[in-house]
């Protein structure tokens, strides 16, 4: 079970959310998880709930709440009842709350802040923040997030104070100060983060605003309170006067080699996501291989913002710095592996000419980074045969792999199937895009927006990007758009980008019997489908249809819901679009009769024959001449 206390209460048993409907069960559901494990007392879920009115039903309701969650929560977490209250035994091996993980890191970013290894504190420390999505405990009660909420805002308020410590230590004075200053303004009275925003503006040469940082700090002090700011705040004060070199700019401190590009600024969502894979490549590992993992799904699901998320966040444990390598070339077309083993050798040092052969390619490969602590991200691998050599790194290495392929058969790696976003991060990465206060303003239609834009993380930044664009368009002037389905896709276009563009990619690289089947199946009139109806339409035994479903699962192209007696199957929106603009578009010619040109729609296996003869077979009505 996977838990969520930093944003939106909310859980996770497998892939399924729990659906924890109402403020007084989200409240129960926050209190045993906030209590870890020891019994929270009736009187408390009481006082919490109910407040001082508590009605006579109160010990029944409790009760009934209590045996909700733990059929909801069945297999993954035991609700026990242990007098005088309950408390939460979490039973599955992956289970984990983002609390328990942010205190985790917040103290690992402390401990190596204490040792002076800043790069691993800020990389420990910046983890920690991510975690939270928005304001903690959002869906309870109003007397337990005024009972529990400060607590928390004052945790993260103190670890983001410990991140830009380590950042100053690492002279990224400039980076900070935008921040520094809306976090001055939202806590003016915070002595240290006033400090920091001062000892920022002084090493990047802004003594003068530097000094009025504080003059306005002692001012508002001396009026509203009738003290003056601390010593430590004083002291450095007259060391900025002064010129002392301790306040100096430290050198800018960075990885031994980076070849990686950086994660991108508006990153959004997927802590749990990250969590696992920032375990799978710092956790130890005993079978003396490097640490491998995958991220697997659709052309702008967000696998690359992920992986470069990630390294990121795990810089501090590969010090030897990172390699950024696609696995394309610039047409799209995968690259052969020796050609990117020469690449990787050549961004390592190797001092070699470059391989002939993938063997020798793997030995550099491998002696180029012997006993060194790097991590290579492999971007958009076409298939196995492909990545399976570029694995084969010393065992103090890491690789996270990017694919729109499965990847099911690399010995060893369990890939990560990146879905689309969840309703709140789609809004919150619209929120990000075209402002906040504009989204807040018009909750419903950015919810229409993001709804329109299947949750796919391409599409929700595409229309971010639009409405930024134009900042005097109402929300809802983009949601109506998005809600015409024969203009969807147009709209889902900016500059470069286009929604169109990354789902020709995964359609293009079906062979023609799942082409045909796709948009066999976009044509009917529902987005769910079982073998068997899905038999009905395809023409095939229901056993042949599931092993072509399963097939399109497989390129990402359907999702799958098991929970049922049958598998079911969804094409998302957005796909079903683009399967059916594609079956309208494609048209075949026949010899003119008479002059005139004859252009007939063409579909499913007619069309396969067609190809085979080497003619165009019509299958359909004339359409024009």
């Amino acid at each position: 079970m996977r838990a969520r206390l930093l944003g939106p209460v909310d859980a996770w048993c497998g892939p399924d959310l729990v659906e924890l409907n109402g403020s007084k069960i989200r409240t129960v559901m926050a209190m045993l998880l906030l209590a870890r494990g020891r019994v929270v007392e009736d009187a408390t879920f009481t006082r919490m709930l109910w407040g001082a009115d508590a009605p006579v039903t109160a010990p029944a309701q409790l009760q009934t709440y209590a045996s909700r969650l733990r059929r909801m929560l069945t297999g993954h977490a035991e609700v026990v009842r242990q007098r005088p209250g309950y408390l939460l035994r979490m039973t599955g091996p992956s289970s984990m709350v983002d609390l328990v993980e942010f205190d985790a890191l917040a103290a690992r970013g402390r401990v190596e802040l204490q040792r002076g290894n800043h790069l691993a504190a800020t990389g420990s420390l910046a983890a920690a923040i991510e975690l939270w999505q928005g304001p903690a405990l959002v869906g309870v009660t109003e007397a337990l997030s005024e009972a529990e909420s400060p607590a928390l805002l004052e945790r993260r308020l103190s670890v983001v104070s410990d991140r830009i410590e380590a950042d100053l230590a690492l002279g990224r004075h400039a980076a900070v100060i935008s921040e520094l200053t809306g976090l001055v303004a939202a806590h003016p009275l915070r002595e240290s983060l006033r400090g920091q925003l001062m000892r920022a503006l002084y090493r990047c040469d802004r003594q003068a605003d530097a000094l009025r940082v504080y003059q306005e700090y002692r001012v508002r002090l001396a009026d509203d309170l009738g003290i003056d700011p601390g010593p430590a705040l004083q002291e450095l004060h007259g060391a900025l006067l002064r010129g002392d070199t301790a306040v100096a700019a430290p050198a800018p401190v960075t990885a031994v080699a980076s070849a990686a590009p950086a994660a991108p600024a508006d990153f959004t969502g997927r802590e749990f996501e990250l969590i696992r894979l920032r375990t799978a490549l710092t956790a130890g590992n005993a079978s003396g291989a490097a640490k491998i993992a995958a991220v697997v799904g659709l052309p702008g699901v967000g696998k690359t913002a992920l992986a470069l998320r990630v390294a990121h966040d795990i810089a501090a444990d590969y010090p030897d710095g990172q390699v950024f390598v696609s696995l394309r070339d610039t047409e799209g077309r995968p690259r052969a592996a020796v050609d990117v083993l020469a690449e990787i050798c050549a961004t390592g040092g190797s001092p070699a000419p470059a391989p002939a052969t993938t063997a020798d390619g793997v030995r550099q490969y491998r002696g180029a980074y012997a006993g060194r602590r790097m991590l290579l991200v492999l971007d958009d691998a076409a298939d196995e045969e492909q990545v399976r050599p570029l694995l084969q790194a010393p065992a103090t290495c890491g690789v996270l792999v990017t694919s729109r392929a499965p990847l099911t058969a690399l010995d060893g790696v369990r890939p990560l199937v990146l879905g689309a976003f969840a309703a709140g991060e789609a809004t919150m990465l619209l929120a990000r895009m075209a402002g906040e206060t504009r989204v807040v303003a018009d909750a419903a239609a950015a919810e229409a927006v993001a709804e329109a834009c299947g949750y796919l993380p391409l599409a929700v930044r595409i229309a971010g990007a639009r409405l930024a664009g134009r900042p005097h368009w109402p929300l809802a002037n983009l949601a109506a758009r998005l809600r015409d389905q024969s203009r969807t896709l147009d709209e889902l276009t900016v500059a470069d980008r286009s929604v169109r563009d990354a789902l020709r990619s995964s359609v293009s690289a079906l062979d023609d019997r799942l082409r045909v089947s796709l948009r066999q199946l976009a044509a009917q009139d529902t987005t769910a489908m079982t073998a068997q109806s899905a038999g009905r339409v395809l023409g095939l035994s229901p056993a042949e249809a599931e092993d072509r479903l399963d097939e399109l699962a497989e390129a990402h192209l359907l999702t799958v819901d098991t929970t049922g007696a049958r598998s079911v199957y969804r094409m998302p929106t957005l796909i079903r679009l683009y399967a059916r603009e594609q079956g309208d578009r494609i048209v075949m010619k026949v010899p003119p009769a008479r002059g005139l040109s004859a252009i007939w729609p063409v579909d499913g296996p007619d069309m396969e024959r067609g190809r085979r003869v080497g003619r165009s077979i019509p299958t359909g009505r004339r359409t024009g001449c």
